[in-house]
């Protein structure tokens, strides 16, 4: 069930209802979450699919099938392991936000993103692919035009200015290694720090009210 038991105790009183009284046994048990079954089975997984896919950053960008395939596996693997963490926690639908729900919608969100940068990488792969093949054809032309000039004194066309897309697309991936990295530290830096306060503000009440109910 993920808790432990750490302690019980009951009471017997009085209750009066109209010309009648009952006597009530009153019982209560007192659990504790055990934290570290969540973070072997969820926490550590999650993040574990996260950091799988920054893979697709070092892959060759001509690679568009093994990139493609780690990113839909990750896409995959995060969805279900977010479907079975809803459903090992709760039985009912609830309106309620947890910090788990949060952690695993984020963690899918950087997967997400990863492949949404796998999209934009590829994009401009095939945009300078073309404009190889425009300058390859161009020189071809040129060369079965002038089959009385030798190669080296071949005109060959130049840009005035190299176009943006080529510097973005080789810089896009080398951005996305350090930034996804960084973020995704600095996510976790505060949601840790975060549980752990909660965790021992939560903690604190419960120990205060226990004393009070055994007094």
């Amino acid at each position: 069930m993920g808790f432990e038991i750490i302690a019980m105790n009951n009471s017997c009183f009085l209750a009066e209802y109209g010309e009648y009284s009952y006597t009530i046994l009153e019982g209560m048990v007192y659990l504790k979450r055990l934290y570290a079954v969540y973070i072997y089975q969820i926490y550590i997984p999650a993040a574990l699919l996260v950091v799988l896919s920054w893979v697709t950053f070092w892959i060759n960008r001509g690679a568009t099938p093994a990139r493609a395939s780690v990113g839909v596996t990750t896409v995959l693997t995060m969805l279900t392991l977010a479907t079975q963490s809803q459903q090992n926690m709760e039985k009912h639908i609830t309106l309620e936000t947890s910090l788990l729900d949060i952690y695993i919608w984020v963690c899918f969100s950087f997967v997400i993103a990863a492949m949404l940068e796998f999209a934009v990488s590829d994009f401009f792969h095939d945009k300078c692919n073309q404009a190889n093949k425009k300058f390859s054809t161009v020189y071809q032309n040129n060369v079965e035009n002038s089959p009385q000039q030798p190669p080296d004194k071949i005109t060959l066309p130049r840009p005035r200015r190299r176009p943006r897309f080529v510097a973005f697309q080789q810089k896009i991936d080398k951005v996305a290694r350090l930034l996804f990295p960084l973020v995704f530290l600095l996510f976790n830096l505060g949601y840790w720090g975060y549980v752990v306060l909660r965790i021992n503000s939560d903690d604190m009440g419960k120990s205060s009210h226990q004393q009070n109910q055994l007094c």
